[in-house]
């Protein structure tokens, strides 16, 4: 009787397919050098529902420490007080469902969340050659969710987008949807392999009217 569910379940995605793992160069080079000290926040974010990350630890040796995680303790309900912040980042990473909202109040429970965690840089690798389960979003809106959440652009490192020194970034931008859907998908044509996302937002949070500055 236990087995049943599981079988009919499974029925439809049988046989099951293997995929490879492909770690993105940024993880090889630089995160070799990183510290058990240094706290990584990756796109997509590791949830139960993203485990992408995951692997790229494991694999290239687990030199730093990572937020978020697989399993149980990757959910939501898991996340105690930084649960909203969590849930964000989550419909971020995860390409079903609406994309989340850059309200200021869900950014500010993003910062909220990774201070809490203590997480000292972000990473973005691109998006280039990776399975489509490994993108979340893809690199074009993790570029510009993190620079609306940090308020300042990433560094150009090793085939990814950093953000280093986060304790100390600037407060989050807000933006409307549309202005931030048009930084996303406008720009992704005419990208050139620098920031171009990033520059978007901040042109966008100096026009648009329903983006509060940067200090307020």
């Amino acid at each position: 009787v236990a087995v049943v569910p599981m079988i009919v379940a499974l029925a439809p995605n049988l046989p099951l397919t293997v995929q490879a793992v492909r770690v993105p160069h940024w993880f090889t080079s630089a995160g070799e050098r990183l510290a058990p000290a240094d706290v990584v926040l990756t796109y997509p974010f590791a949830t139960a529902d993203s485990q992408t990350s995951i692997p790229w630890q494991a694999i290239t040796g687990m030199h730093y420490t990572m937020a978020g995680g697989g399993g149980p303790t990757g959910t939501a309900a898991r996340a105690g007080p930084n649960r909203t912040g969590f849930t964000v980042l989550d419909a971020a990473s995860v390409p079903f469902g609406p994309a989340p909202s850059l309200s200021p109040a869900a950014l500010g429970a993003v910062r909220k969340a990774m201070s809490a965690w203590a997480v000292t840089m972000i990473v973005v690798p691109d998006d280039t050659g990776l399975s489509p389960f490994q993108i979340g979003r893809g690199t074009a809106f993790g570029i510009a969710f993190f620079t609306s959440v940090l308020g300042t652009p990433p560094v150009r490192q090793d085939g990814a987008w950093v953000w280093r020194d986060v304790a100390h970034a600037p407060p989050p931008v807000s933006l409307s949807q549309d202005s931030f859907n048009t930084c996303v998908t406008a720009v992704a044509s005419r990208a050139t392999g620098s920031d171009p996302w990033a520059r978007c937002i901040a042109r966008a949070a100096r026009t648009s009217p329903a983006a509060p500055g940067p200090g307020r």
